[in-house]
């Protein structure tokens, strides 16, 4: 009980996680039927904190997706300039977050019922996401400009055929940010 208290230098988070950590492995061992204190799920005060989001307008929206609809070839990724603009699409016109919609394989993307199949999200949950008509244009026409494909295939595939890595999206949202004039980089509400 003493090692959970907060220590005087140690900021809230840093408390909560070690008495998240404690309370993880007390449930871990009841669940092995073996006693064991569970820590109360909040014993600290709660932290705080300073993050605002940033808000795009749809100026900013609109001059983000069309910089990355002009994207120039890249020869070290040959389909850079024809995958990435339908990333940023459906990141923005669908909500997923960009570890899902890297994951996509090509059985994920049910074109005719307008559906991306989301599999193991947040939570290890499989959900369905649907897609508005104009962006399930632009997927189709993607689709046939990329070419039959196996059903497992990376739908949104990089430089090998295997999907990007979520740095390499992130990089290059942050170039597509300053071609549009959004800031980054600063402390405080930042894109993200």
């Amino acid at each position: 009980q003493g090692w959970l208290c907060k220590r005087p230098h140690e900021a809230p988070a840093t408390h909560q996680n070690r008495v998240t950590v404690v309370r993880e492995l007390a449930l871990f061992m009841m669940r092995q039927n073996l006693l064991a204190y569970v820590p109360p799920k909040h014993m600290g005060p709660a932290g705080r904190t300073n993050f605002q989001p940033w808000i795009f307008t749809r100026d900013h929206v609109a001059a983000l997706l069309a910089a990355a609809s002009a994207l120039p070839r890249d020869p070290f990724s040959p389909l850079r300039h024809l995958v990435m603009p339908e990333v940023f699409h459906v990141l923005y016109g669908c909500g997923l977050r960009c570890g899902e919609a890297l994951r996509l394989v090509a059985r994920d993307v049910e074109l005719s019922d307008g559906v991306l199949v989301i599999r193991q999200g947040k939570f290890r949950q499989d959900r369905l996401v649907p897609v508005a008509p104009g962006l399930r244009e632009r997927l189709r026409i993607y689709a046939t400009t990329l070419g039959p494909r196996p059903p497992d295939a990376v739908f949104f595939p990089g430089p090998h055929g295997r999907a990007y890595s979520r740095s390499a999206v992130y990089d290059l949202f942050r170039q597509l940010l300053r071609t549009v004039d959004v800031p980054h980089g600063r402390r405080g509400a930042v894109p993200r």
